[in-house]
């Protein structure tokens, strides 16, 4: 009977113990939490990493990516020619100067357009026109392509004149690519050190390119290559020459003009 007795006794003790344990770590764990929240509030270096983390977007507006457009003036949908204004959604100078830069630039190019119905020519002028519709006489403008990636916000401005005698051309080529952590413009220097490449490790990919494209046409007795592919690779010597931009998938790219016998034309290629 005592050993029953004491059988109760001690599994009575067993439980109670169990229970201290598991209240009592319950207990230990919030208190613990507690402090470590109270200490890492008052930690200096915890405010500034917080205050880090708040001031990683530049961006003035949430509800817009980092580049968009307003204002729009379609001129001709078949053409695809338009003037609009481009909005840096990024809070830094060098934001600022390149809207102003390029609205600037396109106010200007919206004075070249001229409609054909507006000209008095003559009628060795108008047996001339190829290219009548959208009654267009001609017109120099932008178009755009923008790209996000990384940290990296870049925005490419190519330039094209038109006239209803010789049709579209192109004219150049400029882009902006833009470190959307701090808002600065980063330079061709910059990007490349980025990235680790140099110019000729570039000339090396557009000679290759340019090659594998390379036909050649009759002229005279003689066959003679379209591509100038010598011409092509000195003219990037100068920086106007090529744009480079990071597209949406985080690689390289330079944006040049290929030279031909022919027309010259612009091209782009993926470098890394």
């Amino acid at each position: 009977m005592n050993d029953v007795r004491n059988g109760k006794v001690y599994a009575m003790l067993f439980f109670f113990f169990i229970v201290f344990l598991v209240v009592g770590g319950f207990f230990l764990t919030v208190m613990l939490t507690n402090d470590e929240s109270k200490n890492k509030k008052d930690d200096p270096e915890s405010k500034i990493h917080e205050e880090v983390a708040k001031d990683e977007s530049k961006k003035i507006r949430e509800d817009k990516d980092y580049i968009y457009f307003l204002n729009e003036n379609i001129k001709s949908s078949n053409r695809d020619i338009s003037y609009k204004e481009v909005a840096i959604n990024i809070d830094s100078s060098d934001a600022r100067t390149i809207e102003n830069t390029i609205n600037n630039e396109v106010g200007e190019l919206e004075k070249t357009y001229l409609v054909l119905s507006d000209q008095n020519l003559s009628e060795e002028e108008q047996e001339k026109v190829i290219y009548k519709d959208d009654n267009i006489y001609k017109a120099s403008y932008l178009r755009f392509d923008r790209y996000f990636a990384r940290d990296y916000a870049s925005l490419v401005s190519l330039k094209y004149d038109f006239d209803c005698f010789d049709g579209e051309e192109f004219v150049k080529a400029e882009s902006y690519v833009i470190d959307i952590n701090n808002g600065t413009i980063l330079s061709n220097k910059d990007i490349l050190d980025n990235y680790e490449v140099t110019m000729e490790d570039i000339k090396v990919k557009i000679r290759e390119r340019l090659e594998n494209k390379q036909t050649k046409i009759e002229k005279g007795e003689e066959e003679v290559e379209v591509i100038l592919i010598d011409e092509t690779l000195k003219a990037l010597d100068k920086d106007e020459n090529y744009t480079l931009f990071i597209d949406k998938g985080g690689f390289l790219n330079v944006t040049y003009l290929v030279k031909t016998i022919e027309q010259d034309y612009n091209d782009s290629i993926v470098i890394d």
